[in-house]
């Protein structure tokens, strides 16, 4: 996934996307696939510049690609929320907090290199600012209390219906717009 930034497109993002819409445009010449490459590039701007109209973005966590897949799909079908990026285990997870400043990040309690508490205890310790909701298989009689106290503001088994994870993030990104203006 492109970082999304709302500076102009660079040369190496343009080559990226080029290199992309080529591969998409196997059979196409001249100026058909020309202006396949201009769509691209115009969806592409596009969608860098919503960040710059007030949408949100999520950084999704979660060891399982199908789920990460089906939860920025759910996500990016609102019109105020995007995913800015996707992580399976804590280091990729710091990484993409550090590069894309997210506004929320959902964290899995089961994560490729270990435990999601501990992302959120270090996530909650370098960015303070930084909500955390956690969407998990266990139930939240096992890890909800824990979670909350290493810092997350929300717990939702992924047995819930998926019109609430979007509910939650709203609440939350809600509330840490209050407390940050208090």
């Amino acid at each position: 996934m492109m970082p999304r930034t709302p500076t102009a497109m660079s040369t190496e993002a343009k080559t990226r996307l080029r290199s992309r819409a080529s591969g998409c445009c196997e059979g196409l010449i001249g100026r058909a696939s020309r202006r396949h490459e201009e769509l691209h590039m115009a969806t592409a701007t596009q969608t860098r510049n919503r960040t710059n109209t007030g949408t949100s973005t999520v950084l999704v966590v979660d060891d399982h690609p199908l789920v990460r897949e089906r939860v920025s799909e759910l996500i990016n079908q609102e019109p105020d929320l995007e995913v800015c990026g996707e992580a399976e285990d804590t280091a990729q997870a710091l990484k993409v907090v550090a590069d894309r400043k997210p506004d929320l990040a959902i964290v899995d309690i089961t994560l490729k290199d270990g435990y999601g508490i501990e992302l959120i205890r270090h996530l909650k310790e370098q960015y303070p600012d930084l909500p955390t909701l956690v969407l998990s298989m266990h139930d939240e009689s096992m890890y909800g209390e824990r979670a909350l106290r290493a810092g997350a503001r929300g717990y939702l088994t992924k047995q819930e219906a998926t019109k609430k994870i979007v509910d939650a993030i709203r609440r939350i990104l809600r509330a840490s717009s209050t407390s940050a203006t208090t």
